[in-house]
């Protein structure tokens, strides 16, 4: 192999020996070195004579040569001095798998596909030792025992995690590096199953129990108990966020209590659980609409969320009831008027004469239609009214209440 730079060239033979030809001059820095994978040099000078118009005298510079075998070691040689191993200083110890060299500095790759640009530390050597087995000596000093090397400071280069090749110009102003695939080696595409984080909350949410000693305060709402979890609830509800936070900064042992007077305004009642455990009674909160608010702030969904689901828990008015009996009382009036006609025996034709004329017909039908039609204030009490008795809208304005601000916008 060779490489050459604007002064200088290197061969590497095929029996090992590597040559440097340079200002009219072949010289033999190494023999035997049958496992060298890449050679690289810079610098040097040119005779001025030969083209006096572009080159000017004394302008060469200095002669670095920088060689790297299969082992992953590397080797260099600056000046006029012999080849020496080089030596990282570097918080741990690596293996280069391809370099690169250039006027101001050199850069690496690693067999682990790291990336790294790096400097001359200086000339140290390691002096041999009979209980320590050594000590490194950095800069003077000279001893015939002692193994020189070089010092390379290594920084890491950002961004590089598969690399498998490196280059840079003769300047060291730019650099490229050459990355696998990230597919390489991958003989099929791994699948990612789905996460099963909002499950594993809907279940600590399901299988909280009053008597557990998992849960650390209870929700009641109506009728109905909810064993939860403070640290979730402050997690995802400001209301609650604010509850809590205020029980912590209370140095008493009445901290609920001070905590609910101050952040709930009267509306949440403090209890005791049968654990134990802080007990909040909600008491202008339904509890079907505590359950949704409940189930969203552990899976970011509830059912009342969920297109097509029908609500559950609606309560019921006594206007409901009113509407029934009302649409009974119309069908038995139909079936007492089909029976006055005395149909049996008569033709469609004659019910039909036997009937008020048309236009009288119609005026009937409109008085009973606007008899029978509810007024602004019978929709109001009913709930007819747009938002009365929509669940979706009631459970926006529990979620309000509790500082819930992705559920009741």
């Amino acid at each position: 192999m060779v490489a050459a730079s604007n002064g200088a060239t290197v061969v590497a033979t095929e029996k090992g020996d590597v040559y440097l030809l340079a200002d009219y001059q072949c010289k033999k820095l190494a023999s035997r070195q049958l496992n060298i994978k890449k050679v690289l040099v810079s610098g040097g000078s040119l005779d001025h004579r030969v083209a006096p118009q572009t080159l000017n005298e004394g302008l060469g510079e200095k002669v670095t040569i920088l060689a790297l075998d299969e082992a992953g070691r590397v080797f260099c040689r600056r000046s006029s001095g012999s080849v020496r191993p080089c030596r990282w200083a570097y918080g741990r110890q690596v293996f280069m798998s391809d370099i690169a060299l250039s006027k101001t500095a050199m850069m690496f790759v690693t067999q682990e596909g790291e990336g790294f640009s790096g400097v001359w530390a200086g000339e140290c050597k390691k002096v041999e030792g009979k209980k320590d087995g050594g000590v490194e000596v950095c800069g003077g000093g000279h001893s015939s025992a002692a193994t020189v090397y070089e010092r390379v400071r290594l920084a890491k280069i950002p961004h590089v995690h598969r690399a498998v090749g490196i280059t840079t110009d003769s300047k060291g102003r730019n650099f490229g590096v050459l990355q696998s695939d990230p597919k390489t080696s991958l003989f099929e595409v791994p699948s990612v199953t789905p996460s099963c984080f909002y499950q594993h909350f809907a279940d600590l949410l399901q299988e909280a129990d009053e008597t557990d000693a998992i849960h650390d305060v209870s929700l009641q709402a109506g009728d109905r108990v909810f064993p939860a979890h403070k640290y979730i609830l402050s997690a995802r509800s400001e209301f609650f966020c604010k509850l809590f936070r205020c029980e912590r900064g209370s140095s008493d042992s009445g901290g609920m209590v001070a905590a609910v007077e101050a952040a709930s305004d009267g509306e949440v009642q403090v209890g005791e659980d049968a654990a134990g455990c802080d007990l909040l009674i909600l008491e202008k909160v339904p509890a079907d609409m505590l359950e949704y608010a409940l189930a969203f702030i552990y899976t970011n969904s509830c059912e009342l969320l969920v297109h097509g689901t029908r609500p559950r828990g609606v309560p019921s008015t006594p206007d409901q009831g009113h509407e029934q009996v009302q649409d009974t009382e119309a069908q038995e009036r139909l079936i007492s008027s089909l029976q006055e006609l005395d149909l049996r025996g008569r033709s469609a034709l004659e019910v039909y004469r036997s009937l008020a004329p048309a236009g009288q017909r119609d005026d009937q039908d409109k008085a009973k239609k606007k008899a029978s039609r509810p007024g602004k204030k019978a929709k109001e009490a009913r709930g007819d009214n747009k938002g009365g008795a929509n669940p979706v809208k009631a459970l926006q304005g529990i979620a309000k209440k509790l500082g819930l601000a992705s559920l009741s916008a």
